[in-house]
């Protein structure tokens, strides 16, 4: 015990720089927000999303700051949480730029940016045995919405019935929809009448 009390380590002096660091470049002149500004409320980024996205809708949701982006730099910090936040503690206090902070945030969770849907994914994103139609549709519309390269209407629909279970392609052929709305109201009365028979 009292070899305990001779060892004691005294605490070390309190620094709210060294506890609460800002990885801001000391030169840089904050602007004070103007009085009356309410500051916006953020759905937190948590490192689980693409930051290419999060980023784009923490920008276009600032606009009425884009005239001094040292308020952005302000914002940022608001908007993060958890590990996210964490980490933005522990950057070198030598950011000049929102570009240059926007920058390293996104290199940090790069391994959440979403890679582009191709043709090829559009085509192998298939219908799974047992998968209701509704169930499928939500995924395929999801991965459409991704697709960013124009496509003809009537080779939508072929891709699209060639990725239905075969027996759903082969009545939706028959009836040879002309248009993709009327596919998928075909394709729902087909999947009803199946269930039916089967009951």
């Amino acid at each position: 015990m009292e070899r305990m009390k001779k060892g004691k380590i005294q605490p070390a002096e309190f620094s709210l720089e060294k506890v609460c660091p800002l990885p801001f470049d000391k030169n840089i002149t904050f602007t004070p927000f103007p009085p009356n500004v309410q500051i916006p409320k953020y759905d937190k980024y948590f490192n689980t999303s693409d930051p290419q996205d999060y980023l784009r809708e923490f920008y276009m949701l600032r606009m009425e700051f884009f005239h001094d982006t040292t308020y952005l730099m302000h914002l940022f910090p608001r908007s993060l949480g958890g590990q996210a936040m964490e980490w933005f503690s522990k950057l070198p206090s030598n950011i000049k730029t929102f570009d240059r902070l926007a920058s390293i945030f996104i290199t940090q969770y790069s391994y959440n940016i979403e890679r582009e849907v191709t043709m090829i994914d559009l085509c192998n994103t298939k219908q799974l045995p047992g998968e209701s139609f509704k169930t499928f549709l939500q995924w395929w519309r999801h991965m459409f919405a991704k697709y960013h390269r124009d496509i003809l209407d009537k080779e939508k629909i072929d891709i699209f019935m060639n990725n239905l279970s075969k027996i759903v392609n082969y009545w939706l052929q028959l009836q040879g929809p002309k248009d993709f709305e009327t596919t998928l109201e075909k394709t729902t009365k087909v999947e009803e009448t199946l269930v039916n028979n089967e009951n």
